[in-house]
């Protein structure tokens, strides 16, 4: 398995270059229109939510990533192990690092990597790394 990140606007040119099978997880900011994917629409995990790294208490109508996000991810991430994974954010810096250093970190790579090159959103990869933790223990 291998991870690509990308941001929204290069999305479609990093999944031209991915050879062999191919999943994407596409996040978006709520509200934001789906971006055109150039690919199988089956093997697509959309998710929509703002790019918040702590709980911000006076700010309403925002969407914080969620612990049913990140069973969704998990779930989707089982399903396609095999397959190489596409992450795209908007900006392809924070959110989709974080996914992606997660999904290392669960299957043995080193997710460090990520933490070099980007700024990975430490509340995503935290509550993401919570959920694949009880996959971990329901497999144990």
């Amino acid at each position: 398995m291998l991870i690509h990140v990308s941001s929204r606007d290069r999305v479609n040119d990093v999944i031209k270059t991915c050879s062999g099978s191919m999943s994407v997880i596409s996040i978006t900011d709520p509200g934001e229109p789906l971006p055109h994917l150039e690919c199988n629409e089956q093997f697509v995990l959309r998710l929509q939510f703002h790019d918040l790294d702590r709980i911000h208490p006076k700010l309403n109508e925002v969407t914080y990533f969620s612990h049913r996000h990140a069973r969704e991810i998990v779930d989707f991430v089982l399903c396609h192990m095999s397959d190489n994974i596409v992450v795209h954010c908007e900006v392809g810096v924070s959110r989709s690092p974080a996914i992606a250093a997660a999904i290392s970190q669960f299957f043995g790579m080193p997710p460090w990597s990520w933490f070099r090159q980007y700024v990975p959103n430490m509340m995503v990869f935290a509550i993401l790394m919570n959920e694949f933790g009880f996959v971990r223990s329901d497999r144990v």
